[in-house]
Formats: C-alpha cells, structure tokens, sequence
C-alpha cells in the first residue's frame, strides 16, 4: 500500500510541475521517509430491516455524508497519507509569480491538519 501511494503522490506532484526543492522532504528516491500514513478498515454488518429508523428529534445529528443502510455486508477501507509533520507546506514557486500572488502562507503539516481539525469540528 505504501509503495503505491507513494507513486502516486510522486505523479500527483510532477503533474504539478514541482522541481526537486520543491518537495525536498519527499526523499532522494521518492522513498518519502518518515511520512504519516494510517490503515482504517470498517465492516457494516447487514441491517435487517432497513426500512425502519428511530428518529432522535435532533438529538442525536447526522453525519456529514450520506449513510444507507442495506441487507448486504459492507467493508470499507481509507488509507490516510501524508508528509512528515513537520514538512512547510506552501504554495508550488512556478504557479504563483506577479500575476498570480500565493493566496496562502507556508504553514507545517501538522499546523494544517490541527486547523482542519478544528473547523472540521465546528461544523459538526
């Protein structure tokens, strides 16, 4: 799994036009060390009588995405993937310039996924 994300994200990135300093914390192989990565595997026993809900008046809020519940078994699998945590994750030099000045500051990866944490939770 990691081999393909890694390839991957190395063909995400070169679609980009990203140079070697660009993305200097992927590694000198594109081995991308050190990298955060998790497996997430679910299973959703069948539901034997979809047709039936308990309604919580709002007390219990739905999830942000759609959920069906069905008479048949579901796995789902999520891999997680991403640069060292420490990593400055900033707009690509070559895509901005005086035409086009960045729209974001250079913040680290960590600092990123704290932010979309936290307003991911206000939503909620």
């Amino acid at each position: 799994m990691k081999k393909l994300a890694d390839r991957l994200m190395c063909l995400s990135l070169r679609s980009l036009g990203t140079t070697k300093e660009d993305i200097k914390w992927v590694g000198l192989r594109g081995d991308f060390k050190d990298h955060p990565s998790a497996l997430n595997l679910n299973y959703y026993m069948a539901c034997p009588d979809p047709d039936r809900a308990i309604i919580s008046n709002g007390l219990y809020p739905n999830v942000l995405h759609p959920a069906v519940a069905t008479r048949k078994n579901r796995l789902s699998i999520a891999y997680f993937y991403g640069p060292p945590l420490d990593v400055q994750i900033s707009p690509i030099q070559n895509l901005v310039g005086r035409s086009h000045p960045p729209l974001y500051r250079a913040i680290t990866w960590s600092e990123y996924l704290r932010m979309k944490a936290k307003h991911s939770l206000v939503r909620v």
